[in-house]
């Protein structure tokens, strides 16, 4: 798991947003995993309520009213749209909950406009969410680390996560692993 979340640190770093929010959109699927969840939209459900859903729900407006801004649905149909299709248009999957689009955007100015919700019903893409790239996967990221902090030590989690893969670096001019 380290090696993957070291991954997604260095392709933000390099501006490889692609690969960065590619990485971090298994990062749900592999945690529910670890746990022992069999259901993939399931896994994406438990991860966002339990590390994700307080930073997209949040009262706004004069009358403070609670608004939810993504929901676990939400990311799974991300993570479909996204891995399956490369597209950030949501409309076409069953899984989405509150939201058409995601607008994924990086740079200077990303940060201010992450979790912006763009609310109109009057045109195709009526509720689109800005999703900052890498403040995003940085949340993953800081999702996974916690559940490692709680689920870590569990005898099954330690045993799953055994099996999952690494990639071996080898030294120039070494043809094996031995």
């Amino acid at each position: 798991m380290e090696q993957i979340i070291e991954s997604i640190k260095i392709s933000i770093t390099t501006k490889n947003y692609l690969s960065a929010l590619g990485i971090s959109l298994t990062l749900p699927d592999i945690c529910g995993w670890l746990r022992g969840e069999q259901s993939t939209p399931r896994r994406f459900q438990s991860f966002f309520e339990s590390y994700l859903s307080d930073l997209y729900t949040s009262n706004v407006g004069a009358s403070n009213r609670k608004t939810t801004f993504m929901t676990g649905d939400d990311l799974y149909a991300l993570r479909c749209a996204y891995l399956h299709q490369g597209s950030d248009d949501i409309t076409g999957q069953r899984a989405r909950d509150t939201l058409d689009r995601f607008k994924l955007v990086a740079g200077e100015t990303g940060q201010l406009l992450h979790r912006n919700l763009l609310n109109d019903r009057t045109v195709p893409d009526g509720r689109t969410l800005l999703i900052d790239v890498p403040t995003f996967c940085m949340e993953l990221v800081a999702g996974t680390v916690k559940f490692l902090d709680e689920h870590g030590t569990n005898p099954d989690v330690e045993e799953r996560r055994k099996r999952l893969g690494n990639i071996a670096v080898l030294a120039p001019g070494r043809r094996t692993l031995l």
